[in-house]
């Protein structure tokens, strides 16, 4: 539990550190689990990179 709270807060942070995208960022108030959070980044990441190819 302990590994999965540090994993969810640095990933949290890098996220909100990302000020060039920061209109891009999954609005952290609406999530409400944990796996909610980790999909949303998962879709975050992917939309990112299909826009770069």
């Amino acid at each position: 539990m302990k590994n999965a709270l540090t994993k969810w807060l640095t990933l949290t942070f890098r996220m909100l550190d990302d000020q060039d995208n920061c209109d891009e960022i999954t609005d952290l108030r609406r999530l409400t689990t944990m796996k909610k959070y980790v999909d949303d980044l998962d879709l975050h990441l992917t939309t990112l990179t299909a826009k770069k190819d």
